[in-house]
């Protein structure tokens, strides 16, 4: 339900940095697909990169949480479903451009997000 608010969690780290890029460019976020699973690809991003957009990850960092929120419909956001999704896959792209880094991943998550206000 493209109405309702997703949270995707990935956990990974870098095991060896590109010499050129100095870690790992990362692009995390959704596929979209239509009703009769087809890929969406209109407005921004051949994919939904709402997690991280060409992100440079380090191997001093460890492991590491990218994160992103995904809500409502429209094509002007990489955190927003495509106009007709019906469904969706996390999509991660590692080392983009980049053959020497190495990227390990632990865990991917996609699941319904409630905001836990922190009252008295």
């Amino acid at each position: 339900d493209p109405t309702r608010k997703y949270k995707l969690t990935v956990r990974l780290r870098v095991i060896e940095d590109d010499p050129v890029q100095n870690g790992a460019r990362t692009y995390v976020g959704l596929a979209t697909y239509d009703r009769s699973g087809r890929i969406q690809n209109s407005g921004v991003g051949a994919h939904r990169y709402g997690g991280m957009a060409g992100g440079n990850i380090k191997s001093e960092q460890g492991w590491v949480e990218v994160e992103g929120i995904f809500s409502g419909v429209g094509d002007e956001k990489h955190t927003q479903f495509r106009p007709g999704t019906s469904f969706v896959r996390p999509i991660l792209i590692l080392n983009n451009k980049f053959t020497v880094a190495q990227t390990e991943v632990a865990s991917i998550i996609f699941a319904e997000y409630a905001e836990v206000s922190g009252g008295n």
